[in-house]
Protein backbone atom coordinates (compact mmCIF):
# COMPACT_ATOMS: atom_id res chain seq x y z
CA UNK A 1 0.00 0.00 0.00
CA UNK A 2 1.55 3.53 -1.02
CA UNK A 3 1.64 6.04 1.22
CA UNK A 4 -1.67 8.48 -0.35
CA UNK A 5 -3.17 4.58 0.32
CA UNK A 6 -2.55 4.65 3.81
CA UNK A 7 -3.94 7.90 4.63
CA UNK A 8 -7.05 7.59 2.72
CA UNK A 9 -7.39 4.37 4.66
CA UNK A 10 -7.40 6.18 7.77
CA UNK A 11 -9.01 8.88 6.81
CA UNK A 12 -12.12 6.38 5.53
CA UNK A 13 -11.93 4.25 8.88
CA UNK A 14 -12.05 7.56 11.03
CA UNK A 15 -15.49 8.40 8.58
CA UNK A 16 -17.02 5.13 8.81
CA UNK A 17 -16.55 5.25 12.52
CA UNK A 18 -18.24 7.97 13.06
CA UNK A 19 -21.12 7.87 9.91
CA UNK A 20 -24.87 7.17 11.49
CA UNK A 21 -25.73 4.44 8.79
CA UNK A 22 -29.38 4.47 11.31
CA UNK A 23 -28.59 0.54 11.81
CA UNK A 24 -26.48 -1.58 14.24
CA UNK A 25 -23.29 -2.11 12.63
CA UNK A 26 -22.77 -6.42 12.81
CA UNK A 27 -19.71 -6.72 10.74
CA UNK A 28 -17.99 -5.28 7.80
CA UNK A 29 -15.58 -6.55 5.24
CA UNK A 30 -12.38 -4.29 4.27
CA UNK A 31 -12.09 -1.26 1.58
CA UNK A 32 -11.97 -1.77 -1.86
CA UNK A 33 -10.43 0.79 -4.57
CA UNK A 34 -9.21 0.61 -7.76
CA UNK A 35 -5.18 2.35 -8.35
CA UNK A 36 -5.81 5.03 -9.13
CA UNK A 37 -9.22 6.27 -8.10
CA UNK A 38 -10.79 8.13 -5.72
CA UNK A 39 -13.71 5.90 -4.80
CA UNK A 40 -13.30 3.41 -1.84
CA UNK A 41 -16.04 1.33 -1.03
CA UNK A 42 -16.84 -1.41 1.87
CA UNK A 43 -19.64 -3.72 2.14
CA UNK A 44 -21.11 -3.18 5.95
CA UNK A 45 -23.73 -6.26 7.48
CA UNK A 46 -26.25 -4.72 9.41
CA UNK A 47 -28.04 -6.15 12.76
CA UNK A 48 -32.26 -6.28 11.69
CA UNK A 49 -34.92 -5.92 14.14
CA UNK A 50 -34.23 -9.54 15.04
CA UNK A 51 -30.35 -9.91 16.48
CA UNK A 52 -30.40 -13.78 15.02
CA UNK A 53 -31.67 -12.84 11.83
CA UNK A 54 -29.55 -12.68 8.64
CA UNK A 55 -28.09 -9.28 8.15
CA UNK A 56 -28.70 -6.55 6.51
CA UNK A 57 -26.13 -5.80 3.73
CA UNK A 58 -25.13 -2.24 2.78
CA UNK A 59 -22.58 -0.32 0.81
CA UNK A 60 -20.07 2.37 2.42
CA UNK A 61 -18.77 4.66 -0.02
CA UNK A 62 -16.15 7.21 0.22
CA UNK A 63 -15.09 9.93 -2.57
CA UNK A 64 -11.94 11.63 -2.11
CA UNK A 65 -10.56 14.73 -3.78
CA UNK A 66 -7.59 14.37 -6.08
CA UNK A 67 -4.89 12.90 -4.98
CA UNK A 68 -5.83 13.81 -1.46
CA UNK A 69 -6.67 12.20 1.14
CA UNK A 70 -9.31 14.59 2.32
CA UNK A 71 -12.66 13.42 1.69
CA UNK A 72 -15.16 14.94 -0.87
CA UNK A 73 -18.37 13.23 -0.05
CA UNK A 74 -19.63 9.61 1.97
CA UNK A 75 -22.85 7.64 1.31
CA UNK A 76 -24.54 4.55 2.18
CA UNK A 77 -26.58 2.53 0.29
CA UNK A 78 -28.87 0.35 2.77
CA UNK A 79 -31.65 -1.63 1.33
CA UNK A 80 -32.21 0.62 -1.48
CA UNK A 81 -32.45 3.66 0.19
CA UNK A 82 -29.19 6.05 0.41
CA UNK A 83 -27.78 7.48 3.13
CA UNK A 84 -25.68 11.15 2.72
CA UNK A 85 -23.95 13.24 4.52
CA UNK A 86 -20.19 13.96 5.96
CA UNK A 87 -20.35 13.14 10.16
CA UNK A 88 -18.18 15.87 12.08
CA UNK A 89 -17.42 16.49 15.30
CA UNK A 90 -18.53 19.71 15.19
CA UNK A 91 -21.57 20.30 12.48
CA UNK A 92 -21.36 22.64 9.47
CA UNK A 93 -23.93 24.99 10.90
CA UNK A 94 -21.08 26.04 13.81
CA UNK A 95 -18.37 27.08 11.57
CA UNK A 96 -17.99 30.48 10.23
CA UNK A 97 -20.40 32.45 7.73
CA UNK A 98 -17.22 33.06 5.73
CA UNK A 99 -15.63 29.71 5.85
CA UNK A 100 -19.11 28.63 4.08
CA UNK A 101 -18.96 27.87 0.06
CA UNK A 102 -21.17 30.37 -1.55
CA UNK A 103 -24.39 28.06 -3.05
CA UNK A 104 -28.20 29.08 -4.10
CA UNK A 105 -29.21 25.33 -2.49
CA UNK A 106 -28.34 24.14 1.73
CA UNK A 107 -29.06 20.83 2.82
CA UNK A 108 -29.94 20.39 6.09
CA UNK A 109 -30.43 17.11 7.48
CA UNK A 110 -32.17 16.87 10.96
CA UNK A 111 -31.87 14.05 13.15
CA UNK A 112 -34.90 12.98 15.22
CA UNK A 113 -33.95 11.03 18.63
CA UNK A 114 -36.53 9.00 19.98
CA UNK A 115 -36.92 7.13 23.26
CA UNK A 116 -40.00 4.88 23.04
CA UNK A 117 -41.45 1.50 24.23
CA UNK A 118 -39.18 -1.87 23.04
CA UNK A 119 -42.82 -2.99 21.38
CA UNK A 120 -42.71 -0.03 19.04
CA UNK A 121 -39.44 -0.41 17.81
CA UNK A 122 -40.22 -2.51 14.84
CA UNK A 123 -42.63 -0.16 13.14
CA UNK A 124 -40.51 2.96 13.62
CA UNK A 125 -37.45 1.93 12.02
CA UNK A 126 -39.70 1.50 8.96
CA UNK A 127 -41.79 4.65 9.39
CA UNK A 128 -41.27 8.84 7.71
CA UNK A 129 -39.96 11.04 10.28
CA UNK A 130 -43.28 13.26 10.80
CA UNK A 131 -45.05 9.40 12.39
CA UNK A 132 -42.14 9.78 15.05
CA UNK A 133 -42.04 13.41 16.19
CA UNK A 134 -45.69 13.10 15.99
CA UNK A 135 -45.54 10.53 18.75
CA UNK A 136 -43.10 12.43 20.42
CA UNK A 137 -45.58 15.42 20.66
CA UNK A 138 -48.49 13.49 21.13
CA UNK A 139 -48.11 9.75 21.59
CA UNK A 140 -45.54 7.73 24.23
CA UNK A 141 -42.22 8.51 23.13
CA UNK A 142 -40.20 11.18 24.23
CA UNK A 143 -37.72 12.67 22.42
CA UNK A 144 -35.78 15.68 20.44
CA UNK A 145 -34.73 16.60 16.85
CA UNK A 146 -31.69 18.27 16.07
CA UNK A 147 -29.55 19.65 13.42
CA UNK A 148 -27.23 16.92 12.33
CA UNK A 149 -25.72 18.74 9.42
CA UNK A 150 -25.38 21.08 7.26
CA UNK A 151 -24.10 20.69 3.65
CA UNK A 152 -23.73 23.45 1.01
CA UNK A 153 -24.91 21.82 -2.39
CA UNK A 154 -22.67 22.86 -5.59
CA UNK A 155 -25.50 23.72 -8.30
CA UNK A 156 -23.94 20.71 -10.19
CA UNK A 157 -24.81 18.39 -7.70
CA UNK A 158 -28.57 19.80 -7.01
CA UNK A 159 -30.15 17.45 -9.56
CA UNK A 160 -28.52 14.12 -7.39
CA UNK A 161 -29.96 15.32 -4.17
CA UNK A 162 -33.43 15.66 -5.64
CA UNK A 163 -32.95 12.36 -7.12
CA UNK A 164 -32.00 10.52 -4.07
CA UNK A 165 -35.21 12.08 -1.94
CA UNK A 166 -37.48 11.06 -4.93
CA UNK A 167 -37.92 14.09 -7.06
CA UNK A 168 -37.59 14.25 -10.62
CA UNK A 169 -34.60 16.92 -9.99
CA UNK A 170 -36.60 20.25 -11.37
CA UNK A 171 -37.86 21.32 -7.97
CA UNK A 172 -35.29 23.86 -7.78
CA UNK A 173 -34.81 24.68 -12.11
CA UNK A 174 -36.37 28.21 -10.99
CA UNK A 175 -33.30 29.32 -8.59
CA UNK A 176 -30.83 27.43 -10.38
CA UNK A 177 -31.16 29.73 -13.42
CA UNK A 178 -31.59 32.78 -11.93
CA UNK A 179 -29.71 35.81 -13.76
CA UNK A 180 -26.62 35.41 -12.71
CA UNK A 181 -26.01 39.55 -12.32
CA UNK A 182 -27.99 38.61 -9.20
CA UNK A 183 -30.94 41.69 -9.41
CA UNK A 184 -33.86 39.11 -9.04
CA UNK A 185 -33.54 37.90 -6.26
CA UNK A 186 -31.16 40.76 -3.90
CA UNK A 187 -33.26 43.78 -5.17
CA UNK A 188 -30.31 45.68 -6.21
CA UNK A 189 -30.23 48.14 -8.44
Amino acid sequence: MNALDEKRRLAADEECSTFDFGYEVKDASGWEWTTPGNHWEKPIFFFGDDRDAPSIRGTFHITFHDRSDEIAKSHANILGHVIRGRSSPQPAILAPTAALPETKIVKIVYQVVALMPAADAHWAQHSRAEKALREIDEGDWIGCEIVGSVEHIPDDEVRDELLAIGNDGTFFDDVLNDDEDGSASSGQE
